[in-house]
């Protein structure tokens, strides 16, 4: 892996070198900067050796602190110049490789430090990107995950109630708590006061009638006539009345018989028109739940 990767860097260095040459131009130019004319390379070639010279030990230091991590790129050197290893954004030349990021007076120990630095941190910023979107994956797994919970569990939970409300409803719906007790308690007391009226006139005429009875009886014995023909009569006259009285009783025997059978059959159209009233009520408080969800 590290061979080819010098490789492919020695590749470059040689395209680059190439390039400049291509154009006319001398290798101090490389840096980027425009050089001299052709004419004078010697001239060249011996103001860069005093000048490499001079900042020698000055340019070993900073590329050490470089490659450890203790200097940038863009900082000045000890004589106030930029850094040789400085990229500009626009670059007066085209540049191929690596061979513009080191100076021209490294070694090839420095070169290959610089890109085993290089190399171990372009594998270390692709393995922190593989273990990023490793992680985005498992998060973006992880939330799908977590949704689908929350919304088997609200379905779960929708259908619990769905289900504890139709079980009580149909517990309670022959619940004596589900009648009206004061309602059933005041149409029991009002049939008792109907029946004491009723049975308070039934009385009463009957005394009348008795009443009235003991009375002809008495002034018609009273009267100056054939005893036997009066007895008779009288006779005939009680007998008349106990049928009409029997009839009578029998009428308001009848009439209390279907007196009773008509309350009793109102009171059952009232009972089923209650538990009605009371299914529709159960019905719509069960659908007002589903409507709200």
């Amino acid at each position: 892996m590290e061979g080819a990767i010098i490789a492919e860097f020695s590749s470059l260095n040689a395209l680059n070198q190439q390039a400049p040459q291509a154009r006319g131009l001398g290798p101090a130019n490389v840096q980027g900067k425009r050089g001299p004319p052709e004419g004078n390379l010697t001239e060249r070639g011996t103001d860069r050796r005093h000048h490499e010279e001079g900042v020698a030990v000055g340019s070993q230091t900073h590329r050490e602190r470089l490659l450890r991590g203790e200097s940038t790129y863009t900082t000045a050197s000890s004589n106030m110049h930029m850094n040789d290893h400085f990229i500009e954004d626009q670059p007066q030349i085209l540049q191929f490789g690596m061979s513009h990021l080191l100076p021209q007076s490294t070694n090839t120990e420095e070169r290959e430090r610089l890109l085993r630095r290089l190399e171990m941190c372009a594998k270390a910023r692709e393995e922190s990107t593989k273990i990023m979107s490793i992680r985005f994956a498992q998060r973006d797994a992880v939330k799908n995950d977590l949704k689908q919970d929350r919304r088997v569990y609200l379905d779960r939970l929708v259908a619990s109630q769905r289900d504890r409300d139709e079980r009580w409803a149909r517990r309670l719906q022959k619940s004596p708590f589900a009648v009206d007790l004061v309602a059933e308690d005041q149409r029991i007391a009002e049939e008792n006061r109907v029946r004491e009226i009723v049975e308070k006139r039934r009385a009463k005429s009957a005394a009348a009638r008795s009443r009235e009875a003991h009375s002809r009886i008495f002034k018609r014995a009273t009267v100056e006539s054939d005893e036997l023909d009066q007895l008779r009569k009288e006779k005939r006259q009680l007998l008349t009345n106990e049928k009409q009285l029997k009839a009578l009783r029998d009428v308001e025997r009848s009439n209390a018989r279907t007196l009773q059978i008509l309350q009793a059959r109102q009171q059952k159209q009232q009972e089923l028109r209650k538990l009605r009233q009371m299914r529709l009520g159960i019905e719509d408080e069960n659908d007002s739940p589903r409507r709200t969800m």
